[in-house]
């Protein structure tokens, strides 16, 4: 499905009424995963994600801040909406699966409230060297899930199917996540959409830097290693250079803007507190 026919299967859906009752009051709305990536392919999955605002009572009465943290999961339609107060601590934190929410192409939006709107084009006060350490942590887990084994004679085809998605979507998913926190570093932004690497990313994903090797020990007992092949071991090793060189070099402060952070933050709540959104 395209981006528009995406959005129409959303607003006609029943699956989505949910989010056309929802008790909380949304910031925004987006697509999330393949569709924001430009990675989309014909069986890909919906995802949405989005930020709601906690309501007066919670605010006023909640002693724990902590606990004014939520996710709103849902996992029957790939759907999760953060309370807009986790969303602002995580992004401080540069957590790079709640940062790349504010820099998506203005078409996988669906929804913007104007406090939406107001966090989108405040983006830049959460920019830190955290960031760094926030995309490397995701970078490393993603390259250690890139290799699996398959044993003939115990597992089934099913399974090593599967196996062979996961590996070839962490490959890619670690490309991106390079070239998003190079993005960051660098230039103090990131790709608002991915499309104009899409297509190089799905490769990666459908397997075209895959490899593998058989090890037969009998006509009953053999494995094979799935594994990155050697292009792309290049690839991500120019990245990670790239990546580590420009946190070396990057202009963005030790700390996010703590100050411009509090007072979206208080400012916000305030507006909540008044009943003004």
């Amino acid at each position: 499905m395209t981006i528009e026919e995406v959005k129409d299967y959303i607003n006609s859906s029943t699956e989505y009424d949910f989010l056309r009752d929802y008790p909380h009051k949304i910031a925004f709305l987006t697509l999330g995963g393949s569709y924001a990536y430009g990675t989309n392919t014909e069986d890909s999955d919906i995802d949405l994600r989005g930020v709601f605002l906690s309501d007066k009572r919670e605010i006023l009465l909640n002693n724990n801040p902590n606990n004014l943290e939520k996710t709103d999961d849902h996992k029957d339609v790939d759907t999760v909406l953060h309370s807009h107060i986790k969303m602002i601590n995580m992004l401080a934190k540069g957590n790079p699966t709640f940062l790349e929410l504010l820099y998506f192409a203005p078409d996988r939006y669906l929804y913007i409230s104007d406090i939406g709107m107001e966090l989108i084009k405040n983006r830049d006060m959460f920019l830190s060297k955290r960031v760094y350490h926030a995309y490397k942590g995701y970078i490393c887990d993603c390259l250690t899930r890139t290799s699996f084994k398959y044993y003939k004679n115990k597992d089934s085809e099913k399974e090593k199917q599967k196996a062979e998605r996961y590996a070839n979507k962490s490959m890619m998913h670690a490309v991106r996540l390079l070239l998003q926190g190079i993005e960051l570093l660098h230039n103090g932004t990131m790709l608002g959409s991915m499309d104009d690497i899409g297509k190089d990313l799905v490769k990666i994903k459908e397997g075209y830097n895959s490899t593998h090797k058989t090890y037969r020990f009998s006509k009953h007992n053999e494995h094979t290693e799935y594994f990155p092949n050697q292009s792309y071991d290049v690839f991500i090793e120019g990245l990670l250079y790239q990546f580590d060189y420009d946190y070396m070099n990057t202009d963005l402060p030790d700390e996010p803007d703590w100050d411009r952070i509090n007072n979206f933050l208080m400012t916000t709540n305030e507006r909540i507190v008044r009943g003004m959104v």
